[in-house]
């Protein structure tokens, strides 16, 4: 069975941007308000 050195590596740096991305968006639910209403260009509510 063949085997990679570069796994640890790899999921080291997989880790740490799911990590960031977590923290990210983290970030953004806790200061969006509860509700969000969005209207587009012409006007309607989505």
């Amino acid at each position: 069975m063949p085997t990679s050195t570069h796994a640890p590596k790899d999921l080291a740096a997989l880790t740490s941007a799911l990590e960031a991305a977590e923290a990210r968006l983290r970030s953004i639910m806790q200061t969006v308000p509860d509700a969000m209403i969005i209207i587009d260009e012409r006007g309607r509510i989505e």
